[in-house]
């Protein structure tokens, strides 16, 4: 992700002389960050009932006037967690910590910044209750008094438990505000008890162990110091990205893996080393990928221009990926590193598949399973498209000098200084798809001997023939996985892709509860379209867990969005209806526990390009359909409100078993309840919920979400002419500077950097001479986004 930005190192020299007008300097990148993978053999649902608050009433028409002052909130919080095996004759805890209550209230004379106040919830303001139970229990809660309960599941079936904070009414005090309501908040968990354990349904990936020689590759590795470079003037006269280490080629591409905590696409990139938006996956490493840290990270980005990265091969948040590709650090980031760009995106999937008669299950058989999009590309977009001035350079080395005899700046861009003309591709790709444990492994963890189940894999040699693709069955431990190359060597096309799909062939009667699911966008209500002048430029997505096109853009257009959008009567849904046109993917499969995910990504493109408030919605599945859902967002500019439904799909049915898998299936049930006493090890597992809002620090500014603030588009006549005059002084690569202006303005007309050069060249003939405006052969042009 670029902020078009001029860098705070040349803001620092600017100032040193008279300037006209003010210079906003947008804040460092901040990845997105979450939890590391958390694997758990059997997981409970909570069903989201939204926490009371006191807030300011937005105004439902406010086009063109974001409102960025903090608006006075509260809201009860409460993380819930239960722990002990979900079988039949055992007890588990359900616990609610913590338990708090909160407020955030705008500083005075700052309204733009909100305090948090917070505070306990009043010890008994709360309750518990059962509300579902199997046919014949009489288990009962114990300990309703306090914040954890205690619960026998004396019957296999579904038990629903209500939590209630607040339940009496709370207030809370606020300097300057006195005692603001408190409204109640509730969460309902739902533990399944199985007579049968149902398959794992998420990645588990080795750990090293050093006592086991046979895991060693997964060592863990820890951060790395990254010496940085950067100039004054990075991402405006000089490089913006520079390679951690020096790069030679496609074997010094690095390997990243890890889990997707973030995947969006930048709302505000430069037009002078981008050919589009950057996608941006924030992804937490697995330990043996800590290396690639630097060391003040949690997370690394992976960036790749959208336009070089189709919709069908982005991730979701949650999914695994593996990245290949440049090992950088960014010059507008500091001391992050990223891969970036990738060449190779393994994107792996924990969905439902419904495993082909082949697979010896039988028909209509729906398992957990993983779908793997890969994804190689020689091209990347602008940052190693063409040489450009503030593109991708080789690590810079302070005893190699930066100029030639002549004074002129010697040129190390990637990959062309090395004698690439795009970004090369022939060699040997590895990485690994990790795999649900397998059932046999989760029949071992309680103690249980069964049989084993085999894998299905398709898309890869040699269980599919003439594939590049080559999968390897290995194993860790427990724990299985597959070893995945592609060798590209002789490869001659510019991209490459396939799907992997694998799962455990462990198929039930009831197909474990599996339920499809369909989700329609009826209308959007734009209350502000982010565009100052006109009607929004959105490029607009809604992305889904289908499974297999995830990622639907609704617009993609110039001056189209204003008001209220219905699309014309016909919503977008997932569907399997083949050639739909206003498709978000196939029907979304899900069993039980699972969420339906409802995600909105986007940004307006005007000469700032400004964001498009995001929505990220985990929806239990529900009892009846939602019929008028709807979500408003409203975290900056491009706020609307998205009106939605969720219903049940066609049903799936009941699964046509093989002898072969029926025998299988009888011989994993518990019949003897599970229990043997002692400890479950890993069926000890835990699952977090609760309701309520992400903690923020106790200060924090409410921002309009616009990465452009610091835009050389914003830098006026005086800033720009004094900038010029400036490296023209310094010996800087001014030639660079225009080059990559022209080499933009050849491009096709509609394209958003054009546009934005457009733009740019109406200040720009007003800082330079005529005659150097003459000597660059620049001419006028009109900007144009209807593409």
């Amino acid at each position: 992700m670029r902020r078009a930005s001029i860098s705070r190192r040349l803001l620092t020299v600017l100032m040193a002389r008279p300037m006209i007008g003010a210079l906003q300097i947008g804040g460092p990148f901040v990845g997105i960050t979450g939890e590391g993978m958390r694997i758990g053999l059997l997981t409970a649902a909570v069903i989201f009932a939204a926490a009371g608050s006191a807030v300011a009433q937005i105004p439902t028409k406010n086009d063109g006037d974001p409102n960025v002052s903090c608006r006075v909130s509260s809201g009860v919080e409460a993380a819930l967690n239960t722990t002990g095996p979900y079988l039949p004759g055992a007890v588990i805890a359900i616990r609610a910590d913590p338990l708090r209550m909160w407020t955030e209230t705008p500083v005075s004379g700052f309204p733009r910044v909100c305090k948090v106040t917070e505070s306990d919830v009043p010890q008994g303001n709360w309750f518990w209750q059962i509300i579902e139970r199997p046919a014949n229990s009489t288990s009962q809660l114990g300990g309703t008094s306090g914040t954890t309960v205690s619960l026998l599941l004396d019957r296999p079936g579904v038990y629903k438990i209500r939590f209630v904070a607040c339940a009496f009414g709370c207030q809370i005090s606020v300097p300057n505000y006195g005692k603001l309501p408190i409204d109640q908040g509730s969460a309902e968990i739902v533990v399944q008890a199985m007579a049968a354990f149902p398959p794992d349904k998420h990645p588990v990936a080795p750990v090293y162990n050093p006592l086991d020689q046979t895991t060693k590759p997964f060592e863990p590795t820890t951060a790395t110091s990254v010496p940085i470079h950067c100039a004054v003037d990075e991402d405006i006269l000089s490089a913006a990205w520079y390679t951690v280490l020096p790069w030679s080629g496609a074997q010094d591409y690095q390997l990243l893996e890890g889990r997707v905590t973030g995947s969006v696409v930048s709302s505000s990139d430069s037009f002078l080393n981008h050919n589009s938006n950057d996608w941006d996956i924030a992804v937490v490493p697995h330990p043996w990928s800590r290396r690639l840290l630097g060391l003040a990270q949690f997370d690394m980005a992976v960036e790749w221009e959208r336009l070089f990265l189709p919709e069908k091969m982005r991730p979701t948040e949650g999914d695994w990926i593996s990245a290949i590709g440049y090992w950088t650090y960014d010059c507008d980031h500091f001391e992050k590193t990223e891969i970036h760009p990738p060449v190779l995106l393994a994107t792996q999937r924990a969905r439902a598949i419904l495993l082909p008669e082949k697979a010896g299950a039988g028909s209509n058989a729906y398992v957990p399973g993983i779908v793997t999009d890969i994804w190689v590309n020689q091209k990347a977009g602008d940052i190693t498209g063409d040489c450009a001035t503030t593109g991708l350079f080789q690590q810079k080395d302070p005893s190699k000098p930066l100029v030639d005899s002549h004074g002129v700046p010697i040129i190390r861009c990637l990959p062309k200084s090395e004698g690439f003309s795009t970004n090369p591709i022939n060699r040997i790709f590895s990485f690994n798809i990790y795999l649900p444990r397998s059932p046999q492994a989760v029949m071992a963890a309680a103690g249980k001997s069964a049989p084993p189940v085999p894998l299905y894999v398709e898309g890869c040699a040699p269980f599919t023939q003439g594939s590049l693709s080559v999968c390897e069955i290995a194993q860790a431990g427990d724990i299985t996985y597959l070893k995945v190359t592609i060798d590209l060597t002789n490869y001659s096309e510019q991209t490459y892709e396939n799907r992997i799909t694998a799962a455990w062939a462990h198929a039930a009667p009831d197909n474990w509860g599996a339920r499809r699911w369909n989700v329609q966008i009826t209308s959007l209500d734009v209350s502000d379209d982010g565009d100052t002048w006109s009607d929004g430029d959105w490029r607009f997505w809604v992305n889904t867990n289908n499974g297999d096109s995830e990622w639907a853009k609704l617009f993609d257009c110039g001056g189209c969005v204003h008001g209220k959008e219905t699309f014309e009567g016909r919503p977008w849904t997932t569907t399997d209806e083949p050639n739909s046109d206003r498709s978000l993917g196939p029907s979304i499969v899900l069993f039980p526990n699972q969420h339906i995910w409802v995600a909105t990504r986007g940004f307006e493109a005007e000469r700032l390009d400004d964001s498009i408030a995001s929505l990220s919605l985990s929806i239990g599945q529900p009892d009846e359909d939602i019929n008028n859902g709807h979500a408003v967002a409203n975290d900056g500019t491009g706020k609307y409100t998205m009106y939605y439904q969720v219903l049940a799909g066609q049903e799936i049915g009941p699964a046509q078993l093989s002898q072969a898998a029926k025998n299988r299936y009888d011989a994993y049930l518990l019949n003897d309840n599970g229990l043997l006493g002692g400890t479950h090890g890993p069926l000890d597992g835990v699952f977090n919920a609760g309701f309520g809002r992400s903690r923020r620090d106790p200060f924090s500014e409410v921002k309009d979400n616009s990465e452009a603030k610091g835009s050389i588009l914003l830098m006026s006549v005086h800033q720009l002419h004094e900038m010029i005059e400036h490296a023209k002084r310094k010996k800087k690569n001014v030639d660079g500077f225009f080059a990559d202006i022209k080499r933009v303005l050849q491009r096709p007309d509609g394209s958003d950097s054009k546009a934005q050069a457009c733009e740019f060249l109406t200040n720009l003939k007003l800082a330079i001479p005529k005659s150097l405006w003459r000597k660059r052969g620049l001419q006028p042009c009109v900007p144009d986004k209807t593409k």
